[in-house]
């Protein structure tokens, strides 16, 4: 029967020492790094069911976060159609106001990320009224920093498919062909950290990492010009990724990617 004991020792292999599992009457609780919009921390619940099927969920946690914001996600077909597609993406359900997945051990570490992915996601109907934002100077000077590097146009991949150990497909913003190396420029954070934007990334760098035979070198870039990261998303990146500062990008850009060049 699944226990903290066991969770413990396949998250940590996964994400390090980030998560905090505590047992609960029939349940287990686990605690994430990552935060509602109003920086309340996400939590997991896990339950075994008798035949040993294992149940990830919010116990309702992030339907009830948003109510509290008076939004009802099913309210509109708009709404409702945006919910499904969420929860299509992440192979997770929901029913009576939970978000649930069922999994097993050998794809625990996937699935509790998928789960966090879900809620992030539907956690952000929240910030869905807000006018979208036009694309930042920072991604314009990444691009042409990144063409300074790599002068040839063919071996900059755009989007390009990337097949990670899960089976799963990513596109990342960059890949440069000659170094083997995945790109992913995170512009700063002015009000809040984009945990939804954080977690993507995670998953795809931990993915497309466990993939060990083609030895991709992964980097995410971190606009700091103006201001200061704060300490929790650049630890959990660090885990699967070298952190380049944008701030320090004269000392890095001649090193890190000398092998593109």
């Amino acid at each position: 029967m699944l226990n903290c004991e066991i969770i413990k020792e396949n998250i940590s292999s996964a994400f390090g020492e980030k998560f905090e599992c505590i047992p609960l009457s029939h349940y287990l609780l686990v605690n994430t790094p990552f935060t509602y919009p109003n920086l309340d921390s996400i939590q997991v619940f896990i339950e075994t069911l008798p035949k040993g099927e294992i149940v990830l969920s919010d116990k309702g946690e992030t339907l009830r976060y948003l109510a509290s914001y008076l939004i009802d996600p099913e309210e509109s077909t708009h709404k409702a159609n945006l919910l499904k597609s969420v929860t299509s993406s992440f192979g997770t359900d929901l029913k009576e106001g939970i978000l649930y997945k069922y999994s097993d051990e050998k794809h625990f570490s996937d699935d509790i990320l998928n789960m966090i992915n879900t809620i992030l996601r539907v956690s952000d109907l929240q910030l869905a009224q807000k006018v979208k934002k036009p694309r930042s100077d920072f991604y314009t000077q990444v691009e042409e920093l990144i063409k300074e590097i790599v002068p040839v146009k063919e071996d900059i991949g755009r989007r390009n498919i990337l097949e990670g150990k899960s089976g799963k497909k990513y596109h990342p913003t960059y890949f440069i062909k000659k170094a083997n190396a995945v790109i992913e420029p995170l512009a700063h954070p002015i009000q809040a950290v984009d945990w939804t934007k954080i977690a993507t990334v995670f998953q795809e760098f931990y993915d497309l990492r466990n993939k060990a035979e083609q030895g991709y070198d992964f980097y995410a870039i971190l606009d700091d010009e103006d201001n200061d990261w704060p300490d929790e998303p650049k630890v959990l990146l660090s885990d699967v990724s070298k952190i380049l500062l944008w701030s320090r990008r004269r000392q890095w850009k001649d090193k890190i990617l000398k092998e593109a060049a």
